[in-house]
C-alpha cells in the first residue's frame, strides 16, 4: 500500500477476514485475525507498507508489552498490534457519504457488522452504529411498536445520519433523529471508550449531535423512541393529464409550485410534504407532490382539498391517498418516487435551506432553468430536485445539539447522476446553475447530510453547515483530538 491507500478494518465476527478490532489506551489499535495463516501474512504485508504505522506481531520482542492485558488472569493473543503515528482514521457505517469521506482516512474502521438493536423497558433503544435505518425501524417496531424520526432510505447507516441530523417524514412530529439521542458510546482519539450523557461529557455529546464525525468513532447510540403512529396516510399528486404526461409547461409548473409553497405553511405537525422536479422535453418539467399525514384518511383529504381545488381545472391532477400501517408507510417511500437510483454514489449532491417562501422571481428562474438546461434534449445527466418541508418539532427542539438550521422552511436537494463513469464534465456546473437561480450566496445554508465536496475551498462548508456553531465545534475538537486523528476535508 502507498501513502494514499487505506487499511480497512472490518469489525465482524462473521466477515470474510473475521477481524476483531480492539481500541487500546494510548491510541493503539490492536486487532486479531481469526482466519488462516495466509490471511495474517497478507495483513502484515499491507500494514508494514503504511508509513508512520508501527506494528508488533507475536515474534516481535515488543509484542508481550503492547499485548499485555490489564486483567492478568486472561491471555489474549492478537495476531497483530498496530500503533499509528501521524495517520488519520475514519469510520464507515452505512457507506452513503456523497463525498466518500468515510474512506478519507489512512485507516478506515468499517462498522457495518455492528447491528445490534435492543429496546429497553423504558422505551429507549441501544443501537450499534452499523445498523441501517430499515433494520432499525423494523427491529424497534417488532420489539415494542416503537418508532423514531429518520430518513426514508432503508440502506442509510445510523452513524452519519445521526451525526449530522436525520431528517424524515416523521420529523415534524418527532424532530430530527439526533434530537432523540440520550447517550452515545464513543471511542476517542486516545483510544478510550467513553459514554456521553447530558451529565457526563455533555459538550462532546452536543458536538456529535449535529457536528459530524470529527470527534471520535461512535459505536452505539441510545435513542428515546416514540409510539409508532397507528396510521400513516400517504398521498401522491401527479399530473398525467398535462400535454406531456406528468410534466408541465414551465409557466404552469411555476404557478402550481407557488400555490403549493403557500399551501404548506402553518400546517399541523402531523403533515409532511415534498415536491419533486425532474427532466422532461424542452420547455417542460416533471412536477409531483407527495407526503404523509399521521392521522385519519378523512383528515388528510380535508387538509389537501384546498390545494387541489386551487389548481386550474385544465391541469387538475390525479391524487392517490392510502392509509397504511407504520412499517408499510415507511416501505412505501423506501424507493423514492422513481426519479433516481437508490444508490446515488455517482451523483454530485448539494442542498439549499430556505427559511421562508422563495420569491416568485427566483422560482421563475429556477423552473425555467430546469425546463431548458435540464431538458431531455440538453441534459446529459439523470437529475431531480426535491424540496422537503421542515418546521414542527424540528424548529422547536435543538437544545444540546449542533444542528444549525432550526428555522428551516424548505430544504432543497439537488441530484444529478450518471449510470456509467466517467461522470459528464458539465454535471457539477449544471447543478450549480440550478442552485444559483435560488441564491447568489457562494455558501448558501445547507444540510450536511447532503454534503457537498465543492464547498471545501476557503472553508465555505463551515458557513453553509455551521454558521453559528463552527468556532465552538473547533474548540471541542481541539480538546478531544488535538492531533487530528479523525480528519477529512469538511471536518473540524
Amino acid at each position: 500500500m502507498n501513502r494514499g491507500a487505506h487499511l480497512v478494518l472490518h469489525q465482524s465476527f462473521m466477515g470474510m477476514f473475521k477481524i476483531r478490532v480492539y481500541f487500546f489506551l494510548l491510541g493503539a489499535l490492536a486487532f486479531s485475525i481469526s482466519n488462516t495463516y495466509e490471511n495474517i501474512i497478507n495483513a502484515e504485508k499491507c500494514i508494514i507498507s503504511i508509513p508512520d504505522l508501527t506494528f508488533f506481531n507475536q515474534s516481535n520482542p515488543g509484542y508481550s508489552a503492547v499485548a499485555k492485558p490489564f486483567n492478568l488472569r486472561l491471555t489474549p493473543t492478537p495476531a497483530l498490534v498496530t500503533i499509528p503515528y501521524n495517520v488519520t482514521v475514519s469510520a464507515r457505517s452505512g457507506g452513503h457519504s456523497y463525498a466518500a469521506y468515510a474512506l478519507s482516512g489512512n485507516i478506515v474502521v468499517d462498522l457495518s457488522e455492528m447491528k445490534s438493536v435492543v429496546l429497553n423497558p423504558d422505551n429507549t433503544t441501544v443501537v450499534q452504529t452499523g445498523t441501517r435505518l430499515g433494520d432499525l425501524a423494523l427491529s424497534i417496531f417488532n420489539q415494542g411498536g416503537r418508532a423514531l424520526p429518520h430518513g426514508t432510505c432503508p440502506y442509510i447507516g445510523t452513524g452519519g445520519h445521526t451525526l449530522y441530523g436525520g431528517f424524515g417524514h416523521f420529523g415534524r412530529v418527532g424532530g430530527l433523529l439526533l434530537d432523540t439521542v440520550v447517550s452515545a458510546d464513543i471511542v476517542l482519539a486516545n483510544g478510550t471508550l467513553v459514554t456521553l450523557t447530558p451529565q457526563h461529557h455533555n459538550n462532546l455529546l452536543t458536538a456529535i449531535r449535529g457536528g459530524g464525525p470529527s470527534f471520535g468513532i461512535v459505536v452505539s447510540w441510545t435513542y428515546q423512541t416514540l409510539p409508532a403512529p397507528p396510521t400513516t396516510v400517504k398521498y401522491l399528486i401527479l399530473f398525467p393529464n398535462s400535454p406531456s404526461p406528468n410534466a408541465l409547461p414551465a409557466a404552469d409548473a411555476l404557478n402550481i409550485y407557488s400555490l403549493w409553497q403557500s399551501f404548506i405553511q402553518n400546517k399541523p405537525d402531523e403533515f409532511s410534504a415534498i415536491a419533486i422536479f425532474g427532466n422532461a422535453s424542452l420547455g417542460n418539467v416533471v412536477l409531483a407532490f407527495a407526503g404523509t399525514y399521521y392521522g385519519t384518511e378523512e383528515e388528510a383529504v380535508d387538509l389537501l382539498n384546498p390545494f387541489i381545488n386551487s389548481i386550474p381545472s385544465c391541469l387538475r391532477p390525479n391524487i392517490s391517498i392510502e392509509a397504511l400501517g407504520w412499517i408499510e408507510g415507511l416501505g412505501s417511500f423506501a424507493n423514492g418516487l422513481g426519479n433516481g437510483p437508490l444508490n446515488t454514489s455517482l451523483a454530485p449532491d448539494s442542498s439549499l435551506i430556505t427559511n421562508s417562501p422563495t420569491p416568485e422571481s427566483n422560482l421563475k428562474n429556477f423552473i425555467n432553468y430546469m425546463a431548458t438546461n435540464g431538458s431531455l434534449e440538453k441534459a446529459d445527466t439523470s437529475w431531480f430536485v426535491q424540496a422537503d418541508l421542515y418546521g414542527g418539532q424540528i424548529a422547536r427542539l435543538g437544545n444540546g445539539t449542533s444542528f444549525d438550521h432550526r428555522s428551516a422552511f424548505l430544504v432543497y436537494q439537488f441530484y444529478a447522476s450518471s449510470v456509467m463513469p466517467p461522470y459528464p464534465s458539465d454535471g457539477i456546473s449544471f447543478v450549480d446553475g440550478i442552485v444559483k437561480t435560488l441564491t447568489t450566496s457562494p455558501a448558501p445554508p445547507g444540510y450536511p447530510n447532503y454534503i457537498d465536496p465543492e464547498l471545501v475551498p476557503d472553508d465555505l462548508w463551515k458557513q453553509a453547515y455551521f454558521p453559528t456553531k463552527a468556532t465552538e465545534l473547533r474548540n471541542i475538537k481541539d480538546s478531544v483530538d488535538p492531533n487530528g486523528v479523525f480528519d477529512f476535508p469538511e471536518g473540524f
